[in-house]
């Protein structure tokens, strides 16, 4: 669990780093089993989306129309949490969106409840 955090941490750390030296492609090295982030970003409208040339992947970053980085606001914390004290968060402040890993793998959030709890690794 700890090595799945460092790595999804270093890969959205490289993406808000690039955004905000305004990049539009930025390549990174990563593994087949980190693919479950990217696909969570492309879905959710955050990358424009990735391609693989050799062992590199390119990802697409995507800006708001003021020129700024989608992910410029991630916040990074590491917390377990129970589905009840997501459940508060949401009700606090919905307008944040969560990064969690479960037992069941990566889980990005952004609807009004969650019915299991898990590590808490990001809100946007």
């Amino acid at each position: 669990m700890i090595n799945n955090y460092n790595k999804i941490k270093l890969i959205l750390g490289k993406i808000k780093i690039a955004q905000c030296n305004y990049k539009k492609v930025l390549e990174l090295k990563i593994l087949y089993t980190d693919l479950s982030l990217l696909n969570i970003l492309w879905k959710q409208g955050f990358i424009y989306g990735y391609t693989k040339i050799n062992n590199f992947y390119f990802l697409f970053l995507k800006y708001n129309l003021q020129g700024l980085g989608l992910l410029r606001s991630i916040v990074f914390v590491k917390v377990s949490i129970s589905k009840k004290q997501l459940n508060n968060f949401r009700l606090i402040d919905p307008h944040y969106n969560y990064l969690i890993i479960t037992t069941k793998g990566l889980l990005f959030h952004s609807g009004p409840f969650i019915r299991f709890g898990g590590t808490l690794i990001a809100k946007f």
